[in-house]
C-alpha cells in the first residue's frame, strides 16, 4: 500500500491506499499514526478527492469514538488510574474530539 502511496499521491487511489494503511495503523494501536495520516489526508484538495476525504473524516469519527469509550472506561477506575488512563488516553488521541476531551476530564480530577 506504501507503494501505492508514493506512485497515486493526491489521486483517489494513492488516498484510498492511505486510509487503509491509517485503518491497518489504528487496528495495530498506532493510533497517533492513523490520526495524523487521516489528518493530513482531510487538507487534501477536496476538488480532485472529495470522497475519499469523506470518508477520512469517517474513519477519524470511528477512532474518535473508540477513544471515546475508552475515556468512559478509564472513568471507572480510582482518580490515579483514571488520571493516568486519560493521559494516554489525550496522548494518543491528540487531533481528535477524544483526545480534547481526555484532556478535559484529567483537568476535572487534578
Amino acid at each position: 500500500l506504501e507503494e501505492i502511496v508514493k506512485l497515486y499521491r493526491l489521486t483517489s487511489p494513492g488516498v484510498r491506499a492511505e486510509i487503509r494503511i491509517a485503518r491497518l495503523e489504528h487496528h495495530r494501536e498506532a493510533v497517533q499514526a492513523a490520526i495524523q495520516r487521516l489528518l493530513k489526508i482531510l487538507k487534501y484538495d477536496s476538488r480532485v478527492v472529495k470522497k475519499e476525504i469523506d470518508e477520512a473524516a469517517a474513519v477519524l469519527g470511528e477512532i474518535s469514538r473508540e477513544g471515546e469509550t475508552r475515556i468512559a472506561a478509564a472513568l471507572t477506575g480510582n482518580r490515579s488510574e483514571a488520571r493516568e488512563g486519560l493521559r494516554r488516553i489525550a496522548r494518543d488521541y491528540a487531533g481528535t474530539e477524544a483526545g480534547r476531551r481526555a484532556v478535559e476530564e484529567g483537568r476535572k480530577l487534578d
